[in-house]
C-alpha cells in the first residue's frame, strides 16, 4: 500500500520512517524516482506480468509474484472461505481463476497499459500507470527479492 503521510514535519525535509527519503509530510510521494534499469526492470515485470494475466495463466504470473505473498494466496484466496469462483489449492490454479473470472477487463488493461512513473523506497517499489490512455490513477506494488523486482498485489488498484 502506498505509505501514510508522516505524523509531523520536521525542520530537515527527509522521511522520519525512512532517514534520508524525501519528506512525505506535505508531498505525499512515495520514495525517490527510480534509476533508469530499476525503472526498466520494473516496468518489464508489469507488462509481463498482465500479459500472463490477460491470458489467464496463472502458472506464469506466480513465479513473477513475491515468494510470501505468493506462497499466502492458495491460503488467503484459494480456501472455502474465500471467493467460490478462486477456490484452488496452488498459486497458479488460484490465480488462473481470478485471470478467468476477470478476463474482458484484463485484455483491455494489458492492450492499453502505460508505465508512468517508478519510484522506490528501499527494498519496496510503487509503479504508477495508466489503461487506455486515460490519466495515471493505479498503482501496482513490487518488491525487490534476490536482486529482483517482484509483484506484491494481485493487481493494480486506484490511487486513494
Amino acid at each position: 500500500m502506498l505509505p501514510q503521510p508522516e505524523l509531523k514535519s520536521d525542520a530537515e525535509l527527509d522521511s522520519d520512517s525512512y532517514p534520508g527519503e524525501p519528506d512525505n509530510d506535505n508531498n505525499h510521494v512515495f520514495g525517490h524516482a527510480a534509476s533508469a534499469a530499476d525503472a526498466r526492470a520494473a516496468t518489464a515485470l508489469v507488462k509481463r506480468y498482465y500479459a500472463a494475466a490477460a491470458v489467464g495463466d496463472g502458472a506464469a504470473a506466480c513465479p513473477l509474484i513475491h515468494s510470501v505473498m505468493a506462497e499466502s494466496i492458495p491460503e488467503d484466496y484459494g480456501q472455502s472461505s474465500g471467493s467460490p469462483f478462486m477456490r484452488g489449492k496452488t498459486c497458479a490454479v488460484v490465480m488462473s481463476k481470478l485471470f478467468k473470472h476477470l478476463h474482458k477487463q484484463l485484455s483491455a488493461d494489458n492492450a492499453t497499459l502505460k508505465v508512468a512513473a517508478v519510484r522506490i523506497r528501499g527494498n519496496d517499489a510503487s509503479v504508477l500507470l495508466s489503461f487506455g490512455g486515460m490519466k495515471p490513477k493505479y498503482y501496482l506494488e513490487l518488491h525487490r527479492e534476490g536482486g529482483a523486482w517482484k509483484i506484491d498485489g494481485l493487481l493494480a488498484v486506484a490511487l486513494p
